[in-house]
């Protein structure tokens, strides 16, 4: 397994733990539509960062 460690997916993962909830029919983390913008914007970002580290 490798660990890796961005600087800027903390960031955006720190901001976006407040908001997340579980939903209990899809299975998964997601973010409330009321979320303010920026937050859903730094999901997306975190998983497109996340979706970069599993290339390797």
């Amino acid at each position: 397994m490798t660990i890796f460690y961005d600087p800027e997916y903390e960031k955006v993962s720190e901001l976006v733990s407040k908001y997340m909830i579980y939903d209990e029919e899809k299975k998964e983390f997601i973010i409330p539509k009321d979320a303010p913008k920026e937050v859903h914007e730094a999901y997306k970002r975190k998983k497109e960062i996340w979706g970069k580290y599993q290339e390797y």
